[in-house]
């Protein structure tokens, strides 16, 4: 696929993104009709799983953060050609969370690629260091 258009999505952290940035970017999407759309890493917050102290008056469920980001990401995905997803720090919460309670590690999806269900949105996965060339 001849790549011509690019566009590149990072830092929602659902559940606590701003709608209106979200409809703002939807927007931009449908006009841009992007070839290939990034998104770029802490798309979701994992306030849940946070080794940071945590606000009680904030805490939410972690399955509703990654609902949230699951959707926004649904939404996104059905306006470019392709898209890829590059896992930010927020996202390694989780990855810092599995390594604390390995008990964890045995259950089925347990990475955050299956926990945000790239592959069922036909997102692909890049990982830091991985080079990605974009057209010629």
């Amino acid at each position: 696929m001849k790549v011509r258009r690019v566009a590149f999505v990072s830092d929602l952290h659902a559940p606590y993104h701003d709608p209106s940035a979200v409809e703002l970017t939807l927007k931009i999407l449908r006009d841009v009709k992007p070839d290939v759309l990034f998104f770029g890493g802490d798309i979701v917050d994992c306030y849940a799983v946070s080794d940071f102290d945590r606000d009680p008056q904030r805490v939410v469920r972690f399955q509703d953060e990654l609902d949230s980001a699951i959707a926004i990401m649904s939404e996104m995905r059905g306006l470019a050609k392709s898209a890829l997803f590059l896992p930010g720090n927020h996202e390694r919460r989780w990855e810092r969370f599995i390594h604390r309670h390995p008990e964890l590690s045995s259950l089925r999806n347990s990475t955050m690629a299956e926990q945000l269900q790239l592959r069922k949105l036909g997102i692909g996965l890049l990982t830091h260091g991985e080079d990605y060339k974009i057209g010629d």
